[in-house]
């Protein structure tokens, strides 16, 4: 039978590689001050076995270190793959088909979240009073004859990006 050195740990926070450095002993340590360094602390308090990993370019390293761990729980404090903000729902999804329990939304929700015009239409078809709004394409105008309704006075204009990057 192999011998795995490998405990189990309850709780593995699972953090954008940009927080943090690897050390010399192949740890990686969170930059100080930051959230990462504040939920490891409080993690602490509450779990014997908190460990820190990193979710960078190298995904096959970092699922073969979760799969290593097998952590009781994931506390998923990542926000993007690779920079890009986009793609954070891909991270949910890989938790998800590799059957991890983790904290946060799932990759549905994630999208959703990113998506405001889309957020809205869903929250106002289940009933709720929305702020009226319209959506522009890059490079369209407003022109007052196709939004009449969305610019009747008085109304302050408001202008988002329509997907958070």
């Amino acid at each position: 039978m192999p011998n795995n050195k490998t405990k189990r740990c309850d709780v593995l926070m699972l953090v954008d590689v940009e927080m943090g450095e690897t050390n010399a002993a192949g740890r990686f340590v969170p930059d100080g001050g930051t959230m990462e360094v504040h939920v490891y602390k409080a993690l602490r308090r509450r779990f014997d076995s908190v460990v820190i990993v990193p979710f960078g370019p190298d995904i096959p390293a970092t699922l073969t270190r979760l799969k290593e761990l097998k952590p009781r729980i994931v506390f998923n404090l990542t926000e993007w793959v690779d920079s890009d903000r986009t793609q954070d729902f891909a991270i949910a999804a890989l938790l998800d088909m590799m059957k991890f329990k983790y904290t946060g939304t799932g990759p549905a929700g994630l999208q959703l979240a990113r998506d405001k015009a889309g957020s809205k239409e869903l929250v106002a078809a289940a009933g709720v009073d929305v702020p009226r709004h319209f959506t522009l394409l890059p490079g369209k105008a407003v022109r007052s004859e196709e939004h009449t309704s969305e610019l009747q006075s008085p109304m302050y204009l408001v202008c988002r990006l329509l997907l958070e990057k």
